[in-house]
């Protein structure tokens, strides 16, 4: 009887074992591209504020009040998605108002975030925040 379970262990662990399956992927790139770009290949088209105020409850939920000064709708609202913000303008409600960089400057293709500054004032259970950030926006040389 030992036998028989014991070889009935192994040919379950033969048919669970040969019914995987691998794939592999190769990629023919490199990992890292460094293109060296300096300020004498770029052109200042100018700077640009941007600026978010917001309400945030328990740290939980927010309530977005004004994107750029204007009121702000969540059924109508633009927003870009600029590369260069994946740092610390990424993250939170700021991003929201990046179209407007690409509004005043529709021929720009590198934008560098100078500065943000936050507001905060506490309330009971909640506080409103307003970010603001200057952008400098710059245009390859043709």
């Amino acid at each position: 009887m030992k036998k028989i379970s014991f070889l009935f262990c192994i040919v379950c662990a033969l048919i669970l074992t040969s019914c995987g399956s691998t794939k592999q992927a190769r990629v023919f790139r490199p990992n890292n591209i460094q293109l060296n770009v300096g300020m004498g290949d770029l052109e200042y088209l100018g700077d640009c504020q941007i600026s978010v105020s917001y309400d945030k409850y328990l740290g939980v939920f927010t309530k977005i009040n004004k994107v750029n000064g204007e009121d702000y709708s969540s059924l109508e609202h633009s927003s870009a998605d600029i590369q260069p913000f994946s740092g610390a303008l990424s993250s939170g409600p700021i991003e929201l108002a990046a179209f407007k960089v690409l509004e005043d400057y529709p021929t720009a293709s590198y934008f560098m975030p100078v500065c943000q500054t936050t507001t905060t004032t506490k309330l009971f259970l909640g506080r409103e925040i307003t970010k603001t950030a200057t952008i400098r926006v710059y245009s390859f040389k043709k």
